[in-house]
């Protein structure tokens, strides 16, 4: 639960399990608190109802932003790895360096989003997306890019 700053995870190997806690431990992310917890529990016990619509919307979001970067700029392609509301945006075929790429998605486009640098190496040319967020923002931001990647393609 990301509002929280909770989540648990189910590891049945015990060697990864004894390897990601340790790493949880030594990252002091295995800590909790009283909000934490509550909010974990209410979630089991009284929100099933609410996940499944929170799905179906997530759902819709990656769809949506599929079909706008397929249509407005089919350069920039997305990959899904599921199980979360975050898609990556692959700028490989723009032709542009690593910075360039992070400009142009920051600065031209003027969106918020995650360099795939953070994550290792064979990320540079990734830009990170968190469509966890009303459907009218999305429009917004796709609408940000495409008009940045017309005066890009127009160069």
């Amino acid at each position: 639960m990301p509002g929280v700053q909770g989540g648990f995870a189910i590891v049945p190997n015990p060697d990864l399990r004894e390897r990601f806690y340790g790493f949880l431990d030594g990252c002091y992310l295995a800590e909790t608190n009283t909000l934490q917890q509550a909010a974990m529990v209410t979630a089991f016990l009284a929100c099933r109802e609410w996940h499944a619509q929170l799905k179906e919307y997530l759902a819709k979001n990656i769809e949506y932003v599929q079909q706008q970067m397929k249509l407005r700029c089919p350069k920039i392609t997305t990959v899904y790895g599921g199980a979360s509301y975050l898609l990556l945006l692959d700028a490989t075929n723009l032709g542009l360096e690593p910075e360039q790429i992070k400009a142009f998605f920051i600065k031209k486009a003027r969106l918020g989003l995650s360099p795939g640098s953070q994550y290792g190496p064979g990320c540079e040319y990734y830009m990170r997306l968190n469509v966890g967020c009303p459907r009218s923002m999305l429009v917004e931001a796709m609408d940000r890019l495409a008009k940045a990647y017309r005066e890009l393609s127009h160069r």
